[in-house]
């Protein structure tokens, strides 16, 4: 969820569990449970929290650029960060459209991950549904396929 977002028991609303019942479907047929998980443009890192709760991923990294720095600390298998790091699964839940750029940091997750990696992204749909609430969260475009 956005920092700039403040919605309560957020996972509790039918926009965020429905997000995470496809991710965690996707996570469910890998052949093997993620080791590291880059919760990249985390925010409130809703979902890698669940995740980790779940047992569908060893260790989390929630890294978002609007993180504070005192916010940057480690617990047993969960840190944050300000930037990426190298890991075997990357998260990005509504991440590209705030971005003017979204090729520099799929090149830059591409590079850190290895061979075999997976890359799990979700994007709002649809240019013509943009309204308000896209420009209030700071969007550059919405997708299709």
């Amino acid at each position: 969820m956005d920092l700039i977002e403040n919605l309560e028991n957020a996972e509790n609303h039918w926009y965020y569990k429905h997000k995470l019942f496809y991710i965690e479907k996707f996570l469910k047929t890998l052949p093997r449970k993620v080791e590291v998980l880059n919760d990249v443009g985390a925010g409130s890192a809703i979902f890698s929290k669940q995740l980790l709760s779940r047992n569908l991923v060893k260790t989390v990294v929630a890294s978002d650029i609007n993180y504070l720095h005192e916010l940057t600390q480690s617990f047993d298998n969960f840190q944050y960060s300000n930037e990426p790091v190298a890991a075997d699964a990357y998260l990005l839940t509504d991440v590209l459209e705030h971005l003017s750029h979204p090729e520099d940091l799929l090149k830059n997750l591409f590079n850190k991950a290895p061979s075999g990696g997976y890359l799990v992204i979700t994007v709002p749909a649809h240019q013509i549904l943009w309204s308000g609430h896209d420009d209030y969260l700071k969007h550059y475009r919405r997708y299709s396929i």
